[in-house]
């Protein structure tokens, strides 16, 4: 009977040091997107995206859209900017969100407003 005991006494112990060290250390990375624009002279935004997380161009990619407008999907190199040329001058607002490879969004967007002069 004795024996029992410790048997099932171990088997506890190694399934509690098992259970202990699942999920540890395979937790994915945060996910975050940072967004900038940078207004030049020449009338154009520059909108650079710093995404962390995820890979651009392997399990996802950008999509941007300047003041309600068409979309426009960044499926090639660079993966993580876009120039908007010609803009007239006054207030805009370019919005950027992280999809998957099937266009599905993944809760990843930030809307930036700018001001052409």
């Amino acid at each position: 009977m004795e024996q029992r005991w410790r048997r099932a006494a171990a088997l506890l112990s190694l399934l509690a040091l098992v259970l202990a060290g699942c999920g540890s250390g395979s937790r994915a990375p945060a996910r975050s997107l940072e967004v900038t624009v940078t207004v030049h002279p020449d009338r154009s935004a520059e909108v650079v995206a710093t995404v962390t997380g995820l890979a651009l161009g392997q399990d996802s990619h950008l999509h941007l859209s300047l003041n309600g407008g068409p979309e426009v999907m960044l499926m090639t190199e660079p993966l993580d900017r876009y120039w908007f040329r010609n803009l007239p001058p006054g207030e805009h607002e370019v919005r950027v969100w992280v999809t998957d490879q099937a266009h599905r969004p993944l809760n990843l967007e930030k809307t930036v407003r700018f001001t052409v002069p």
